[in-house]
């Protein structure tokens, strides 16, 4: 047996050996399941990503993900992940047939809500437990008037969404009936959804003239969204039996002629549906059905075989078009005519009523140009150049826009700040201004006229209109702190109309529910912070906002001016 010293000096050098090892690589185990049945959920995929800012953290979002730790869940939905580095993470699942979920997010789609866990060897986290929402779907039949099955009819599932031009139904996901008229949409979120079933005499109308006409439909039988019927879908809920019964729909011809532009090679005529008060889903574009209008036999930059579709037709040098068998009510008719290099166009709505519309005239107009320059008021690192322009036509279209660089596209700006946008159809149009960090938008002169609405009216083409853009470096600062709302969606609105569209902000609050606005222009607004809302929503809906005015406020900005403002969080259950 040896001595006391000896074995006390044993002691000592293990003790010193274990201190000196490394500890080994932390992990985060926990169980993924699915938040209706409560049952595991296989194969989940897991990623453990490195919050931005944290130390070893990747810069874009590309990085983070090739960065992070991966993994998957085992037959019993568990999982446990590995982490070798020190850090704050987020842990984020998906799976095939579930909303994507963040550890510590109250609900799918709220990532920056997510705990962040500091993680890393030595540490671990267990009964990291995960629930994750299950899509639904919506199936039935669409039959015609007899009962029998309607094939290749496009179902599609719609929502109501919010905007700077009022609420507009929008298509979300869909589907096509097969031989037996079935379809089915899945993968949906929870929410209330409008079904508009559109044939194929909708799709493209004229294509096959001896077939049955029939119109679209809306569930359960209207032929305006107007009509139709909301249908109510809870999560991982299959609603079935939601069927449509089409009916015969009157139809009319419509036939017309291109006034041909003087060097025009060649033009083409073709058909959207709806009419100009449509709702904005271009999907309901009859562009499929062109109908060819060859004004002259010499070479063209695009030729008649270029554009043969079903159904379409092709007429002599005359200039005329005929779209045979159209179903009744509003559409909207396009010629576009080649000339050199420019394209001349013309736009015209019509009501059609049987037995149809004759003598058409359209005159194609030469495209317009606008050109003007961006300038900044005030003291300011910012690059001009980084001034984001978009263009829209017609219930927010975006026709172009895009940042300065070798292959930017029109609109963007320049060093100098100059832009333009060229080859633009006949159309009124929106220019929206987005400008770079610490800048607010001050003035937008067009033809030398301040405006608050950044409108350019094109509508008879030919036209060449200037636009000088001031920006200012000088603008408010509002700042402040949500009373129990970490994480707190904090929307800023504009309360009057003194301020431009585009001018609505929104935040999140941080952990100590603090948040802050800067570069705002001068002017009324109101302040809401809420615990989940949607942002479109609480920007453009005005009768959604109104319950919760007491527990918004207001305020008036001056320019260079700091304000600093407490608000009541409004609770999810409230809305």
């Amino acid at each position: 047996m040896g001595s006391p010293g000896v074995v006390l000096l044993l002691s000592l050098a293990a003790a010193v050996a274990q201190a000196q090892t490394p500890p080994g690589p932390g992990h985060i185990e926990g169980t993924v399941l699915n938040a209706v049945t409560g049952q595991p959920v296989r194969k989940a995929r897991l990623s453990l990503i490195l919050v931005a800012g944290q130390p070893g953290a990747l810069r874009s979002e590309e990085e983070h993900w090739k960065q992070a730790i991966t993994g998957s869940t085992d037959s019993q939905g568990k999982y446990n992940l590995s982490v070798p580095t020190s850090g704050g993470y987020r842990l984020t699942v998906h799976h095939d047939g579930y909303m994507g979920q963040v550890y510590g997010a109250s609900k799918p789609g709220e990532e920056q809500k997510g705990t962040v866990l500091e993680l890393g060897p030595g540490s671990s986290k267990t009964k990291a437990d995960v629930s994750m929402t299950p899509f639904g779907a919506i199936m039935g039949h669409v039959l015609d008037e007899y009962g029998d099955p309607v094939r290749q009819v496009e179902v599609a599932a719609m929502t109501y969404v919010a905007g700077p031009n009022g609420k507009t139904l929008q298509q979300q996901s869909g589907s096509q009936t097969d031989a037996l008229g079935e379809y089915r949409i899945f993968d949906l979120p929870p929410g209330r959804y409008y079904l508009r079933a559109r044939p194929m005499s909708a799709q493209m109308p004229g294509a096959d003239p001896t077939a049955e006409s029939y119109a679209v439909l809306y569930y359960p039988s209207g032929m305006q969204p107007t009509a139709a019927t909301p249908i109510a879908l809870t999560s991982g809920q299959e609603q079935q039996g939601i069927d449509f019964a089409l009916h015969p729909t009157e139809s009319g011809f419509l036939r017309g002629r291109v006034i041909k532009p003087d060097g025009a090679a060649s033009c083409r005529v073709f058909l959207e549906g709806g009419g100009p008060d449509a709702p904005p889903d271009m999907s309901d574009a009859f562009s499929s059905t062109v109908i060819m209008v060859t004004t002259s036999g010499n070479a063209a930059s695009f030729s008649p075989e270029d554009f043969e579709f079903p159904g379409s037709q092709k007429t002599g040098k005359d200039g005329k078009f005929e779209f045979p068998k159209i179903p009744a009510g509003s559409h909207t008719v396009t010629a576009i005519c080649i000339v050199g290099n420019q394209r001349y166009t013309a736009k015209s709505p019509v009501q059609l009523v049987t037995p149809g519309l004759d003598n058409l005239l359209l005159h194609p107009a030469p495209p317009s140009t606008i050109t003007g320059k961006v300038a900044v008021e005030g003291q300011s690192n910012s690059k001009i150049a980084d001034t984001r322009l978009g263009l829209e036509e017609h219930r927010d279209n975006t026709v172009f826009g895009g940042q300065a660089g070798a292959d930017a596209p029109d609109g963007s700006v320049g060093e100098d700040g100059a832009f333009r946008f060229r080859d633009l159809a006949p159309g009124v149009y929106h220019l929206g201004v987005e400008p770079p960090d610490g800048l607010y938008l001050k003035s937008v002169t067009i033809g030398g006229r301040v405006v608050s609405e950044s409108v350019v009216d094109l509508s008879d083409g030919a036209a060449s209109v200037e636009v000088n853009i001031l920006l200012s470096a000088n603008g408010a600062t509002v700042e402040g702190a949500v009373e129990n709302g970490a994480g707190a969606e904090v929307t800023l609105i504009p309360a009057g109309p003194q301020l431009a569209r585009g001018q609505a902000k929104e935040v999140t609050a941080d952990p100590d529910g603090h948040f802050s606005f800067s570069a705002l222009a001068p002017g009324r607004y109101t302040l809401f912070a809420w615990e989940h809302v949607d942002t479109n929503t609480a920007f453009y809906d005005a009768d959604f906002r109104k319950p919760f005015e007491t527990s918004g406020q207001t305020v008036d900005l001056e320019e260079g001016r700091k304000v600093n403002v407490r608000l009541k969080l409004i609770p999810a259950s409230e809305k």
